[in-house]
Order: structure tokens, then C-alpha cells, then sequence
């Protein structure tokens, strides 16, 4: 894989990689590694659970009121 498909600027032919030696399969770039959690995967599904269990307690409270 390029450099560029990963958004990295500099030299191409480096791309660091990290990975667990205990599950050698599951590596991944430095860059992904270092990604705000709110920008992945895990983190948007969090934060969209919270955003829908925001609207059902205001429409239950609405509701009850």
C-alpha cells in the first residue's frame, strides 16, 4: 500500500506499522493507531448510541409530562 492512500505525506516507501506480537494478523498503521477515538469506528457508534438514547429520554420525559 502507498503512503498516499493513507493521507501520509513524505516518503512513500515508509509506512509504519504496529502490531501485537500475540495476534500478528491484527497490525495496523501508526497513523490509524494514533486517530482520535471520536474518528473511528468504535467512537461513532458511541457517540450515535448517546445521541439516540438522548432523544428517547427526551421524548419519554415529554411524554410523561
Amino acid at each position: 500500500m502507498a503512503a498516499e492512500d493513507l493521507g501520509l505525506a513524505g516518503d512513500e516507501s515508509i509506512v509504519g506499522v504496529v502490531y501485537d506480537p500475540l495476534k500478528p494478523d491484527r497490525a495496523t498503521t501508526e497513523k490509524v493507531l494514533k486517530k482520535p477515538i471520536w474518528k473511528t469506528q468504535d467512537g461513532y457508534m458511541v457517540i450515535v448510541g448517546l445521541d439516540i438514547a438522548a432523544v428517547v429520554t427526551t421524548l419519554t420525559a415529554v411524554a410523561a409530562s
